[in-house]
């Protein structure tokens, strides 16, 4: 073999020496980045986002007038909020007009029912479930159509509840609002039903709502409260715009957005 073909054999060698070496790295760095996917998948898994947030719900067709000459206190306030309304057959024009304008402000109108009476009473006095939702819910919810608004959510008036009544409203409500700490901190477990407390009156001080919104984002649930007027003062069924506006400044202060109650259903 010549000097020359011995060089040419030695450079080959030693080119393929360095692609072998080559391909070597590339394979590796490639499975480094295929465990470094994985491992970020797994971690994403692993630790999903917590719930956090609250829910706000105005109860009673007696509070809609209240609430229209709220409309602007609302939306400067950044408050989203659901309105559950009974005697939706009853209304005036005045009144369906600002339900419709809560509607397009990006607020949620849901039942309270026909006629705004007590299930629990109507079931032990001998009522169906059955028949429950035929007087009750079934005209509700058509009275609200015929008026262009979809139902998805329910609030059960006076808080009172029972399991016939909970197992066939189950069945059509995404979401139902009971009174009570089950589902006060929604997180989901106790789905479709939420807890609710009720922050009318005048004794709902800035350290109670904000040690609720600090509960609610240690446990990692949404916090729901409720009420039913809204005015310049608190009192028997009314909630002052001084507590809405500590409860949206604390939103802000610890960043929990707003939700609507059939939202709760989407997370």
């Amino acid at each position: 073999m010549s000097g020359s073909d011995t060089g040419r054999l030695a450079k080959g060698l030693f080119s393929g020496r360095r692609q072998g070496r080559l391909w070597f790295v590339i394979g590796a760095l490639a499975s480094l980045a295929v465990l470094a996917f994985a491992v970020y998948q797994f971690a994403g898994r692993a630790e999903p986002e917590p719930m956090t947030g609250i829910v706000l719900s105005f109860d009673d067709r007696a509070s809609i007038n209240s609430w229209g000459e709220s409309l602007q206190f609302l939306q400067d306030a950044g408050i989203k909020a659901t309105f559950f309304v009974d005697k939706f057959d009853a209304m005036t024009p005045e009144q369906i007009e600002t339900l419709r304008e809560l509607a397009r402000r990006g607020n949620e109108i849901g039942s309270h029912g026909f006629r705004h009476v007590n299930a629990a009473q109507l079931i032990e006095q001998g009522m169906t479930a059955e028949e429950y939702l035929d007087t009750e819910i079934h005209p509700s919810i058509q009275a609200m159509k015929e008026l262009g608004f979809e139902c998805k959510s329910f609030a059960y008036p006076f808080g009172s509840t029972s399991e016939a009544t909970d197992a066939a409203l189950k069945e059509i409500f995404v979401t139902i609002r009971k009174v009570g700490p089950v589902g006060l901190y929604y997180d989901g477990t106790t789905a479709p039903f939420v807890g609710s407390q009720f922050i009318d009156g005048t004794n709902m001080t800035e350290e109670r709502i904000e040690a609720m919104i600090l509960k609610a984002q240690e446990v990692g649930g949404i916090l729901s409260l409720g009420a039913h007027k809204i005015g310049p003062e608190g009192g028997v069924c009314w909630c002052s715009y001084d507590t809405l506006k500590i409860v949206a400044d604390l939103a802000k202060k610890h960043r929990m957005p707003f939700y609507t109650m059939s939202e709760l259903a989407e997370l």
